[in-house]
């Protein structure tokens, strides 16, 4: 039965995944929300935005998910060598948490598997990825070891991850064709300017640039252009 219910529930979201308008919005929203999704009053869903595990995906007032916008929600799978970096929140891990007036730009990625928390009025914009948990390129532990692939299609003890909760603050802008990293902590205020790549944790009030980016100063400063 329970396999039923998913099969139908899938069948469902893929007829109205594509209906345009302020009807396929609404239609989405009260899709997620009876999938369990928490979301907000005066949210809109545009076509070809997916959530997977919408019960662990909290959405605020007034938020925007712009088209074929992608939101990964779940816990991390077991019996792989994981290196977890960051604050590490474990009461967010698997979680997507976004604030109220939020913009999840077009063609977005937003992985929660370690957790993924968004300030209100915060944005991401069109082609950025922010992931929690990622891939490594060889073993933490056996750097050696030839038998670790990079990929989920291999046994989990031949896989390394890396995983850490990600905090973007209130009034955070994300520019265009950005990757934000595990464990990475972007301050209220700040601005990253686009292509750039961003780990570590950073103050309020930052311009960050390059990639890897570092911050170039202030974004409100009396002396800023």
């Amino acid at each position: 039965m329970r396999r039923i219910r998913a099969a139908l529930a899938d069948l469902v979201g893929g007829a109205i995944a594509t209906t345009p308008g302020g009807i396929g919005s609404r239609l989405r929203v009260r899709y997620f929300r009876g999938r369990g999704a928490r979301i907000g009053n005066g949210v809109r869903i545009d076509p070809g935005v997916s959530i997977d595990n919408p019960h662990l995906v909290v959405i605020g007032d007034d938020t925007w998910l712009d088209r074929f916008a992608i939101l990964i929600a779940g816990q991390p799978r077991p019996g792989r060598e994981t290196r977890i970096v960051g604050d590490n929140e474990t009461e967010i891990v698997g979680r997507i948490v976004i604030g109220s007036r939020c913009h999840i730009g077009p063609q977005t990625v937003l992985s929660g598997i370690g957790g993924l928390d968004i300030g209100d009025e915060s944005t991401i914009a069109a082609g950025s990825k922010v992931y929690s948990l990622t891939h490594h390129l060889r073993s933490w532990t056996r750097p050696e070891d030839r038998s670790v692939a990079f990929g989920s299609q291999v046994e989990a003890s031949r896989q390394s991850m890396l995983q850490g909760s990600v905090t973007i603050g209130r009034n955070v802008g994300v520019g265009v064709d950005c990757l934000i990293l595990p464990g990475a902590t972007i301050r209220d205020d700040s601005f990253v300017r686009p292509g750039s790549q961003v780990s570590g944790s950073w103050p309020e009030n930052s311009v960050l640039a390059g990639r890897p980016a570092a911050r170039e100063g202030e974004r409100y400063s009396p002396n800023s252009g």
